[in-house]
């Protein structure tokens, strides 16, 4: 997955040099095309470990024994399965402070 990663960005590092030669507009917004490939990169990572730590934490919270930690897990578990994708990306973005 690493390797991907890496390839893809290299891949457009050099897609922006060369379009940084084609004309107007394409010319100078190349290279901030291929600047913003490197933060997608960086975001899905990010983001695809914190998912699996908080799965990880949720399903060996689930097994508890300690009952608050339980409801607390299968609470997490109910809302996140269970509300649309797009619902909660409304509530990150505007509900959550700056």
């Amino acid at each position: 997955m690493i390797l991907a990663a890496v390839l893809l960005v290299a891949f457009m590092w050099a897609l922006g040099r060369l379009l940084s030669f084609a004309p107007e507009p394409i010319g100078p917004a190349a290279e901030q095309f291929a600047g913003g490939t490197i933060v997608t990169v960086e975001l899905t990572l990010v983001s695809g470990l914190l998912g699996v730590v908080f799965g990880l934490l949720a399903a060996v919270s689930k097994l508890s024994r300690f009952a608050p930690l339980r409801w607390a897990a299968n609470f997490y578990i109910w809302s996140v399965r269970g509300t649309p994708l797009l619902v909660q990306i409304f509530f990150t973005y505007f509900a959550l402070p700056e």
